[in-house]
This record gives C-alpha cells, structure tokens and sequence, in this order.
C-alpha cells in the first residue's frame, strides 16, 4: 500500500502498509532511507549544477549569446537577458543540450550532451563520482521540448503540437 510521505503519522500509529505493526517497526525506517538517498541526489544535483554554471560562465560566457539565439530559432538578434523568465528552461539547453556544431534533430543529433556538458565531464572527470555521472546523463537523456496547445477540453484531453523538440520526437494531437 503506498502512502504520501505529508501524512502525518505517529511513530506509535498503527503503519499504513497495513501489517498490523506499529509504524516504528515497520516502514518507518524504509522511509526514512529513501528519504535520505532522496535528498542526497537533490543535493548532488543542486551542487553539480550550480559548479556547471560557473565553469559555463568561465569557458563559455562568450558564447552564451548565440546560445541564446539558437535557443530562440532565430538569426534576429534577441538580446541575451539573464532575468528573463525563460532561464527555467534555458538553463538547462545550455549546460546540457547546446550545441553550435551539430544539428537538432535526426540520425545525426548528437546523443552525449552539449559542448558545456562534454567539456565539463572532460575537465572534472577524476572528480566526478557515480553520483555526478549518473545526473549528466540523466539530464542529457531529458529532451527540450517546445509544444504549442492546440485545443483542451476539461476532463476529456487537449492537443498538442510540436513546436520544436531536442529529441526528435513530435506529436500533432494527444488525446
């Protein structure tokens, strides 16, 4: 039986998973543990990200304008602003999808990250543990999806477009 970790249960309550134990006896310290591995990995990934924009801004604050501009799909010149509400998403293409060699999409897209990701991994490659590799890659697997809503109908579905996709893949409507 699975339960939210915001219910407030009592050490001596009986447990949730429904064994007839007392909580403390039973799934309290399996909580606790996944708890813990929990927020080690949030950890990790809070401190991997925040040394890769600081290495991003040594190797390639030069660069982060035609990120910028490749991020937005245009050769107009959209000025570079570090308050925008789109670092959210920005962010991430950059450090870990960003590119200027190779192409978006197709056979060809490259599948190991961007040049942030690559040259970082290179230069702190006898530092990294298990941990930290396993994040970049995970953040590099993540595709960077743009989608438009074409249509949504409450309690029934809503379209989507694809607007553009890091991976490759697009959808015109999910139902």
């Amino acid at each position: 039986m699975s339960f939210h970790v915001s219910q407030k249960i009592g050490r001596n309550d009986s447990c949730p998973c429904g064994s007839g134990k007392k909580y403390k006896r039973c799934c309290l310290a399996r909580q606790s543990a996944s708890y813990r591995r929990w927020a080690e990995q949030r950890n990790t990934s809070d401190e991997l990200t925040q040394d890769m924009m600081r290495f991003a801004a040594r190797k390639f604050g030069s660069q982060i304008q035609a990120a910028w501009q490749d991020f937005h799909l245009t050769g107009l010149p959209v000025p570079y602003d570090p308050d925008s509400h789109e670092q959210q998403i920005f962010m991430p293409y950059f450090l870990f999808h960003w590119d200027p060699q190779k192409p978006r999409t197709g056979k060809r897209a490259n599948r190991r990250g961007g040049i942030v990701r690559r040259w970082y991994e290179l230069e702190r490659a006898g530092t990294l543990s298990d941990m930290d590799r396993l994040f970049l890659e995970q953040a590099t697997a993540q595709p960077v999806s743009f989608w438009e809503v074409l249509w949504s109908e409450a309690g029934e579905g809503f379209g989507l477009s694809s607007l553009w996709c890091k991976s490759g893949i697009s959808f015109c409507n999910l139902k």
